[in-house]
């Protein structure tokens, strides 16, 4: 009887040791269910980010091209009202030493004038 006694109270202790398992198994299965499902809903929100990422980077390229094309547009026109300037300059300056030919003419002619205006009255004076 007492064997017949152990033997039921090892009996139930495996009951019990099964039970225990059984519910280990079911709770590690829920939190193993948890985590996948946490782990699905992360990829998902990786992929929302990464789709994310992907059009700010683009809309970023998409300014920086336009920016630099401005940029690019901006140097071209600077660089066309650099020549403009050198040649407007050299225009003046042309314009400068004609009018200082001018200037040196006309005194000229006028000292010849002069000239030509006191030999005549000295000739007519002397007539």
């Amino acid at each position: 009887q007492r064997l017949a006694a152990q033997l039921n109270e090892s009996k139930q202790k495996i009951e019990l040791l099964r039970a225990e398992a059984m519910e280990a198994r079911i709770t590690h299965g829920l939190e193993i269910g948890k985590l996948q499902s946490k782990l699905e809903e992360s990829k998902k929100e990786t992929e929302e980010i990464k789709t994310q990422a992907a059009k700010k980077i683009a809309q970023l390229q998409g300014e920086y091209e336009n920016l630099s094309s401005r940029q690019i547009r901006r140097d071209s026109q600077q660089e066309r009202i650099r020549q403009l300037s050198e040649q407007l300059n050299g225009i003046l300056q042309k314009q400068e030493e004609r009018n200082t030919s001018y200037q040196q003419t006309i005194v000229a002619l006028e000292l010849e004038l002069d000239q030509i205006r006191a030999k005549r009255e000295t000739e007519s004076t002397t007539h």
